[in-house]
């Protein structure tokens, strides 16, 4: 096979490359350069400590936080929650709707509720400032009482709506010092 016709400006843009391809391509063979260049090429995610993910092909499909990031020879690891030395390479990028839904996850499973669970005596405050009291709720609906106005009137509202909306809980009821739960 004969050389390959070339113009002067590419002549120039091929010796820029042949000289600085180790700096900016740093372990990437020419025949891996040449195969991304032809059949394309997908970016390897970058994880950050704090980071949630899941490990791919994890029977327990469990997402952890990644605790440190560290390099073994050339191979990229990290330690997450319950799980150590772990290839980056096996990780998987969460979506952003993923990692909301796990935040909500963790801070309803911090206060030992599930997700949009409310019980009697919990406090809310509304997108526009209202601080309701919770008398009642079912799992998807929650009779409440408006206690910013005088007068004390009552509504069923949809609990995911609700904090759809902007709502959010102001203090649950085991937090309340106005309030004994065991009675």
């Amino acid at each position: 096979m004969g050389k390959i016709k070339v113009t002067k400006k590419q002549a120039k843009i091929l010796d820029y490359f042949k000289k600085n391809y180790e700096r900016t391509m740093g372990d990437l063979t020419y025949g891996n350069f040449y195969l991304a260049l032809c059949d394309g090429y997908e970016v390897e995610p970058e994880f950050e400590i704090g980071e949630f993910t899941k490990i791919n092909n994890d029977e327990l499909n469990l997402t952890r936080k990644i605790l440190s990031i560290y390099q073994i020879n050339k191979t990229k690891f990290a330690d997450l929650e319950s799980a150590e030395q772990i290839p980056i390479s096996m990780l998987i990028k969460l979506s952003p709707e993923e990692i909301k839904q796990e935040r909500e996850w963790r801070w309803w499973n911090k206060h030992d509720r599930k997700i949009g669970e409310l019980r009697k005596g919990d406090t809310l405050i509304s997108n526009t400032g209202c601080l309701f009291f919770v008398r009642d709720s079912n799992g998807i609906a929650a009779t409440v009482t408006n206690a910013t106005t005088t007068q004390r009137s009552e509504a069923t509202i949809n609990i995911k709506t609700y904090f759809n909306d902007g709502a959010k809980v102001h203090c649950f009821a085991e937090g309340r010092l106005d309030l004994n739960v065991d009675e």
